[in-house]
Formats: structure tokens, sequence, C-alpha cells
């Protein structure tokens, strides 16, 4: 992106990085997609390990990781940048 602006007889352009936007869930490996989604819903840690047949604790790893890679830094936070990215 670029802008321009004159000062004092002078001119001035200032250019900006303009990334592309990035889907943030592509940053996620399937298992944290599949539990960050869960969560979303309302889910709690037991009820989604259970449901992916896996333990509480790994839920709450696979959150974390999620939560890192998305740059926030709460469920709640990682909840609502989910639903959202959903729409």
């Amino acid at each position: 992106m670029l802008d321009q602006f004159d000062r004092d007889g002078r001119r001035y352009y200032v250019a900006r990085a303009n990334e592309p936007p990035v889907d943030a869930l592509a940053k996620l490996s399937a298992r944290e997609t599949q539990v960050v989604k869960a969560a979303a819903l309302g889910h709690s840690n037991k009820h989604i390990a259970y449901e992916l047949g896996i333990g509480p604790s790994t839920v709450a790893v696979h959150l974390k990781a999620a939560s890192a890679k998305l740059g926030v830094s709460s469920r709640l936070d990682l909840i609502m940048l989910i639903r959202k990215l959903k729409g």
C-alpha cells in the first residue's frame, strides 16, 4: 500500500506492508483445529477429550498451542477469534 502527502514544499511517499490475509485456522494442526472448534461450541475439556478419544490434559495442551499460534492469551479470546473467523 502506498500513501503520499506534501509538506514544506516536499512530497513524501509512505510505503506500508500490505500482507495478504492468511486463514488463521491454516496455522493450526488438524487436531488443534478440532479441539478449538469444539471449544468454540462451548464444550468443556473433558467433553472434548471424550469426543476425540484423548485425555483432558492433551486438550489443554492443544488449546494452549493454538492460542500461542494465533496470538491470543486466554481461552475466551481464542473462542471469540474463532467465532469471528467462522462468520
